[in-house]
């Protein structure tokens, strides 16, 4: 198994990233995703029931999404989590993956432009590598895997917490590290780093911001 850390600690004080920002548009409330498409506009899903909208970053002017409603529609959760709000991901050639209940249960399928949705395997919360040949999913509460849609072929992680539940996934900017966002039941939220060429757990850190009870969204990126 990998190295666990104690604890990682946040240090100083949050970025107000309001302060530049700009109003672009006006959508119905809650926002649930926001995702940056190839051709340059925001496909946003808002509202309750949710729609999905384009939005032009440039004039803001809002239009119809044109995808199928399984795509963003929502699926009950067995333990909610309030950041995890069932969004489908994009890569840079248009593709969609998303997560939708079949007879079999939860299942990730491939929305292509110009095709019907194909059904690629169970699972759920599914990312884009950014090679776009693979991408990770959830498999179960305490594992993850990556699947290539290639080969059609699913590869499953060792276990990420016996006794957790995980929340999200996340490709490193190499693509050949995975981190996931977890919740142990004894000792709270934690992230886990993954090698994916050799299918190895590289260490969990658990992670204590003393402002708050735990952290609520992972997201990955080049460091400036």
């Amino acid at each position: 198994p990998g190295a666990e850390r104690d604890v990682m600690t946040f240090k100083g004080e949050p970025a107000d990233w309001l302060a530049g920002a700009r109003r672009i548009a006006s959508l119905p409330s809650p926002v649930h995703c926001v995702l940056r498409l190839p051709s340059g506009a925001l496909g946003v899903i808002a509202g309750e029931p949710r729609t999905a909208s384009l939005v032009d970053v440039g004039n803001g002017k809002v239009s119809a999404w044109d995808i199928a409603p399984a795509a963003y529609e929502a699926k009950p959760e067995t333990i909610p989590d309030p950041m995890h709000v069932h969004c489908p991901d994009v890569d840079a050639a248009g593709r969609m993956l998303f997560t939708r209940i079949d007879g079999a249960g939860e299942a990730v399928s491939l929305l292509e432009p110009g095709r019907a949705p194909v059904r690629l395997t169970t699972g759920d919360m599914p990312h884009w590598a950014p090679s776009g040949d693979t991408f990770a999913l959830r498999i179960d509460n305490s594992h993850v895997g990556t699947y290539d849609v290639h080969r059609r072929a699913l590869t499953m992680l060792p276990e990420v917490a016996a006794d957790g539940i995980v929340l999200g996934v996340g490709f490193e900017p190499g693509g050949d590290r995975l981190v996931v966002r977890f919740y142990d039941g004894h000792r709270g939220y934690g992230v886990a780093r993954f090698d994916l060429p050799r299918r190895a757990l590289l260490e969990r850190v658990f992670v204590v911001d003393p402002r708050h009870e735990g952290f609520v969204r992972l997201r990955l990126g080049p460091v400036d």
